[in-house]
């Protein structure tokens, strides 16, 4: 007889009336007050296990799905709507969360795993149903390209007032850069946090000439910079060049926020460029 996983256990919890936060992953299954939620961690659970869960859970305000949630269906699922929902955590797939869920209060979204030309139209589609003012918009793992990046923006509303994005290698950061020099895109920006890998003089040009654009439309942007440093033997490529920086104490002067943090080793040594 061929060995078999046993079935999960189920787990009730019925009485507990100020139960309002839960992480639910598998093995467990767990029978939950789920009217009561108002946060919920979804982990490695099938997108229709998901959906169950949160047909049950008319109060949340927060809700992670970002790990490891998969599947496909046979039919269409009914759409979700979360009334109440304000930040929402979720991870791009071939088939994800988002696209069965319509959140019209949500303000916060972290997307990761952003990296096909459909993952546009998909948050283009999310977004035209739901009809929410969403305010910040959190991309946390690197971008593999960066022509999708300029169309996910696109798909942005104009209420986006904080954003969040991290690159993957210094072409793609240039790219991003142009993206963001573009100033119909995200018109009301007034947070930028930026983290990636190593950038050279190129992609610091295409940062200040962003910010420039920026500033001469924005009254008041704050800026974050993340990145590795890199050194070689004939210098500190990875810095601002002098000429760089004097453009960046303009913008500064001018009433600019900015803080650059460069971190990276020099002879197997932590150095940290950290200018504000």
């Amino acid at each position: 007889m061929e060995a078999t996983d046993p079935e999960p256990e189920l787990i009730p919890i019925r009485n507990a009336p100020l139960l309002r936060e839960a992480l639910v992953a598998t093995p467990a299954e767990l029978e939950l007050p789920w009217h009561q939620l108002t946060s919920l961690t979804l982990a490695w659970k099938s997108l229709a296990e998901c959906l169950a869960i949160l047909a049950y859970c008319p109060l949340l305000r927060h809700l992670d799905a970002g790990a490891g949630t998969w599947g496909t269906f046979e039919t269409e699922p009914t759409l979700i709507t979360l009334a109440h929902l304000e930040s929402f955590t979720n991870s791009f797939s071939d088939n994800t969360l988002l696209q069965y869920l319509v959140l019209p209060r949500l303000v916060q979204l972290t997307l990761s795993s952003v990296s096909q030309p459909e993952h546009a139209a998909m948050l283009a589609a999310f977004m035209e149903r739901s009809k929410c003012h969403l305010r910040e918009f959190n991309i946390p793992t690197s971008l593999p390209t960066s022509e999708s990046f300029r169309d996910i923006l696109l798909a942005l509303p104009d209420s986006i007032e904080h954003l969040q994005v991290t690159w993957g290698n210094t072409d793609t950061a240039e790219r991003v850069f142009a993206a963001l020099e573009e100033v119909e895109i995200l018109p009301r920006l007034t947070h930028l946090v930026l983290r990636g890998s190593a950038l050279f003089h190129s992609a610091y040009q295409a940062l200040v000439d962003a910010l420039r654009a920026r500033a001469q439309s924005t009254a008041h942007l704050s800026v974050r910079l993340s990145a590795r440093r890199y050194t070689t033997p004939w210098g500190d490529p990875a810095l601002p060049s002098s000429a760089q920086m004097a453009q960046i104490r303009e913008l500064v002067e001018e009433g600019m926020k900015m803080r650059l943090k460069i971190s990276g080793t020099v002879d197997s040594l932590p150095v940290v460029f950290d200018w504000t």
